[in-house]
């Protein structure tokens, strides 16, 4: 969840996807139509799909959450990384 500031460093989730075919990275925050066809920009054909959800409920979350093997962070500063417990 969290957003799409600099340091979340989802440019190199975006650019990882590349060499993931059949995968999907799921973005969960909601973010502006701009840095959206920034992060778009970063896919390449053939690669993982990439989905933006532009921001979801905490059910839907905890629901994406109970069905995925993987959750990603390449955050360069993070305090307590919510998140990565909340996947715990």
């Amino acid at each position: 969840m969290g957003s799409f500031m600099p340091y979340k460093n989802v440019e190199s989730l975006v650019r990882a996807m590349r060499l993931l075919p059949g995968r999907t990275l799921h973005l969960m925050s909601r973010i502006s139509p701009a840095r959206r066809a920034e992060l778009e920009a970063l896919t390449a054909p053939g690669g993982g799909a990439v989905v933006f959800h532009d921001g979801v409920t905490d059910a839907e979350y905890a629901a994406l959450l109970a069905d995925r093997a993987v959750l990603g962070s390449a955050s360069l500063d993070e305090g307590y990384g919510l998140p990565l417990a909340e996947a715990l």
